[in-house]
């Protein structure tokens, strides 16, 4: 496990010298991991005809229990701790990931609130049910007005909506009219393993690793424009 875990973490140029031989860190670790595979193989093979199958089953009983629960705890330990929204998770639906940035929206929509209401949440919004439950828990704490399909300018200061992607670079009209200044929060993102070997597959599998996930939906705060 070390071995495969400094293959994981090694850059692909970096060498190490065994016995005045220069070889690189990767092949050296890999070989490591091997060797470890082999004596394992043997020790198995020694219980066998030493104790019989008896010992020889126990043995592969305890290194699959011992296996299983460290990919058990490394599955569970990113999602309970830190990475719950990570798709590059093992147990997070990689297609349904919320970006935790959409913490973003809350924190700018209190703020406006403050400023216009003097409390951070008596500011009442208009939401497209479009941008569906999530969005519709964090803003939980305003007065929503929740509208189908929002294309034209509300009633209220504030409106959430989903992002539309535009036709054509600088042709993007705001959604709901003029006179609203709109900021896109990410919403949600998505990731997966396809393509992954060698070392990047090892990232991932071992430490949770890899690119950077694609943000794929996206929400927008509007606020009016009250000339002041």
């Amino acid at each position: 496990y070390l071995q495969l875990a400094f293959v994981a973490r090694s850059s692909s140029g970096a060498t190490v010298s065994v016995a005045g031989v220069t070889m690189y860190a990767t092949t050296t670790y890999l070989i490591l991991a091997a060797v470890a595979v082999v004596l394992l193989v043997a020790l198995a093979a020694v219980a066998y005809f030493w104790r019989g199958r008896e010992l020889l089953a126990a043995g592969v009983s305890l290194a699959a229990v011992t296996i299983l629960g460290l990919i058990t705890v490394r599955a569970m330990w990113g999602p309970s701790f830190g990475r719950a929204s990570d798709p590059r998770e093992l147990l997070v639906v990689p297609e349904r990931a919320t970006s935790p940035q959409v913490r973003l929206l809350v924190s700018e929509l209190e703020e406006l609130s403050l400023e216009l209401r003097g409390d951070a949440h008596t500011l009442p919004v208009t939401v497209d049910a479009g941008t569906g439950p999530v969005v519709a828990w964090y803003l939980r704490d305003w007065p929503v007005t929740s509208v189908e399909s929002l294309s034209s300018p509300p009633e209220t200061m504030a409106a959430v909506t989903l992002a539309h992607a535009c036709a054509e670079p600088g042709e993007c009209d705001p959604a709901i009219g003029e006179t609203f200044a709109g900021q896109g929060f990410p919403l949600r993102s998505h990731w997966l393993p396809w393509g992954l070997w060698g070392q990047d597959l090892l990232r991932w599998l071992m430490f949770g690793e890899g690119a950077e996930p694609i943000v794929d939906r996206e929400v927008v705060l509007w606020v009016a424009d009250t000339g002041s």
